[in-house]
């Protein structure tokens, strides 16, 4: 079960009406320091305060594939509730995350885990990350971390897209309109791909540009994990008790 939500918090990481197509792709894009682009990116996340959103979810693997339904609220920059709910709307998974506290509950095996977000997610999703930044990549608006400017190798334009090169074999793709990351992959030492994250169909709600497609594939063993948003409002007030929900008697709770 553990492996079960691992794999839920991959998908919200690594897991949400201007489309991102191409700047101007015969002409070279203005000539920008790492750092400003950093800060520019940082910046138009900052306009996103809350979001709800619903979204179709597909898992399609070696091991099988998995439909079905995905509804996220969140309050930046440290809250989130999110509920994966499987066909005919059985409920599939529940996550509560607020400040670095997070739940976890599996209707289907009546467990509930509880501990630290950092602690759950380190060593499995494809970056470090604070819980701003977890938040902000789960709702489809990468961030570079600010500390990670030293990694940077390259940066150049190609496509109507700045793309930046890391040292460790990451290369993220960034469309000046927000600005904002359209794609981030890693390789190896050989240039075969590990992982892919992408954001496509780019829409502006509440001041923000967010994708409505969110795809994102694993080499080895081959898996890919899509979320389609129908229906998203941003900067709205949520409810007292938004993110709140209630175990049944009898769950047992892992403390991880």
């Amino acid at each position: 079960m553990r492996y079960a939500l691992l794999i839920f918090l991959t998908g919200l990481v690594t897991l949400f009406t201007d489309c991102a197509g191409p700047y101007s792709a015969g002409r070279p894009l203005p000539e920008i320091r790492p750092q400003d682009l950093i800060r520019k990116i940082q910046a138009h996340g900052s306009h996103l305060n809350t979001l709800q959103g619903n979204a179709r979810l597909s898992v399609n693997s070696e091991l099988g594939n998995f439909s079905g339904t995905f509804h996220v609220k969140a309050h930046l920059p440290d809250s989130l509730y999110a509920k994966v709910e499987g066909p005919f709307g059985v409920d599939v998974a529940l996550m509560r995350v607020h400040a670095n506290d997070l739940l976890f509950y599996s209707p289907f095996l009546h467990l509930a885990y509880t501990g630290s977000l950092h602690d759950s997610i380190r060593g499995v999703l494809p970056f470090q990350m604070d819980m701003g930044d977890f938040l902000f990549n789960a709702l489809g608006l990468l961030m570079i971390p600010a500390d990670r400017l030293d990694d940077v190798s390259l940066l150049y334009s190609i496509d109507g897209h700045y793309v930046v090169n890391l040292k460790n074999g990451e290369r993220i793709w960034i469309h000046p309109k927000g600005p904002v990351i359209t794609r981030w992959e890693k390789t190896d030492e050989q240039g075969n791909l590990i992982w892919t994250w992408e954001g496509k169909q780019f829409k502006r709600t509440g001041g923000v540009r967010l994708p409505q497609t969110i795809q994102i594939t694993v080499e080895e063993p081959r898996q890919r994990l899509t979320v389609y948003y129908t229906q998203r409002h941003t900067n709205r007030n949520l409810k007292p008790g938004w993110s709140r929900f209630k175990l049944p008697e009898g769950v047992k709770t892992i403390a991880l």
